[in-house]
């Protein structure tokens, strides 16, 4: 009986420090917002779609350190004007000390344009 009463107590104690530790963690809160290249006269009359691809690199607090284009979309210069996204990204803030890939997909051909953001912990895809 004083063992059974014992480790009750024990599990008792234990689920208690448990929770008490998971309240305790400090929430990570995710700031995204929408990026996304703003198309041009000649774009509007255009049959296109155009992907545009990221590497992000945050640092120790989630903010964004680092942001290279993975793809060349210089040829599309003339259809989209993309020179507000990388500053856009820039304003970001993720979960600490992460690698992700975004993905901006537009056009005038699509039923979707999206801008997708993932890592190996995180997977956002928000429709523009």
């Amino acid at each position: 009986m004083r063992k059974i009463l014992f480790l009750i107590l024990l599990l008792t104690g234990f689920s208690s420090f448990a929770f008490s530790q998971i309240s305790e963690a400090k929430s990570e809160e995710l700031k995204i917002s929408v990026c996304s290249p703003k198309i041009t006269q000649e774009g509007r009359q255009s049959s296109f779609q155009v992907s545009y691809h990221y590497r992000v690199l945050t640092d120790k607090d989630g903010l964004v350190k680092e942001v290279k284009e993975i793809t060349d979309n210089k040829r599309f210069r003339w259809l989209m004007n993309d020179e507000d996204v990388i500053p856009c990204i820039k304003e970001w803030k993720l979960k600490p000390s992460e690698k992700y890939f975004v993905t901006i997909f537009v056009g005038t051909t699509s039923e979707q344009d999206f801008l997708s953001v993932s890592s190996k912990t995180v997977n956002i895809k928000i429709l523009l």
